[in-house]
């Protein structure tokens, strides 16, 4: 592809997508890459194929054209008689990008990524036995105070960068007030390059990641927050709808 930069390769079945969108977000957030393409690719294998029916995860196609079904019925996530998912071929890439390098070089934005986790539990075990290890998007700490909540106001967020932006421009000022006339340019660039880096982090600290270490705070809540959003605001929720009699159970409790 003539890229060039970090290869994160992932393997996980068809969790393949959502594992490599959370490594590149990893990666952009991180200064790592500027750009990253994610994605994943699925084929039609005898090995998978017979270790996913020894699960008990895919439907068996005799049985179900012995009671009439035709290929496209044989996976019904949610239905009482579902039995199983069907293997199929496919892929998917995205090419994801912070917003101001998707500005900067006038490439269309289709979607804003909020968050990416991954997550299991002691329990869950594999695809038609899962567990319910995604609830710890919503973990927070049991009787922890209300104070830290204010963070979760866009405005409160705004005047604490303000008021530290003050503080970093008054720093700026006297580094190079004590510069003397005859110090050459270098210095002064040196001055403003520190400054534009603590700005940056600023900017991380108080717009997308001023929920993380904070037990008050759950993943969910901090990353709908930074948009200055909140659970009623969730439109839509889809699922892996595996069709499993165990999974699609699973998936609707949690």
């Amino acid at each position: 592809m003539s890229g060039a930069g970090p290869v994160k390769p992932s393997v996980g079945a068809c969790a393949t997508t959502v594992l490599s969108i959370d490594t590149a977000v990893d990666a952009i957030q991180t200064g790592k890459a500027k750009v990253m393409l994610a994605g994943g690719v699925d084929d039609f294998y005898e090995e998978p194929s017979t270790e996913f029916a020894a699960m008990g995860a895919t439907s068996n196609t005799l049985d179900e054209y012995a009671c009439g079904r035709e290929p496209s019925e044989m996976c019904r996530p949610c239905t009482s008689t579902r039995n199983g998912f069907m293997e199929g071929q496919g892929a998917g890439v995205a090419v994801l990008m912070s917003a101001s390098t998707a500005i900067a070089c006038g490439a269309p934005i289709y979607g804003i990524i909020g968050m990416s986790a991954t997550a299991t539990d002691k329990n869950g075990r594999s695809v038609p036995a899962p567990g319910k290890g995604i609830l710890t998007s919503a973990r927070e700490a049991p009787g922890a105070t209300a104070a830290p909540l204010r963070q979760l106001s866009i405005a409160h967020r705004r005047r604490a960068f303000e008021t530290q932006l003050r503080m970093l421009d008054a720093w700026r000022a006297d580094e190079l007030a004590l510069l003397a006339e005859d110090e050459n340019a270098a210095a002064r660039a040196e001055i403003d390059e520190q400054y534009a880096d603590q700005r940056r982090a600023l900017q991380d600290k108080l717009g997308n990641e001023f929920w993380k270490r904070t037990p008050a705070i759950s993943p969910l809540r901090g990353s709908l927050a930074v948009w200055g959003l909140a659970a009623d605001d969730i439109g839509l929720a889809s699922f892996h709808g595996t069709s499993t009699k165990a999974n699609d159970l699973n998936e609707s409790e949690v």
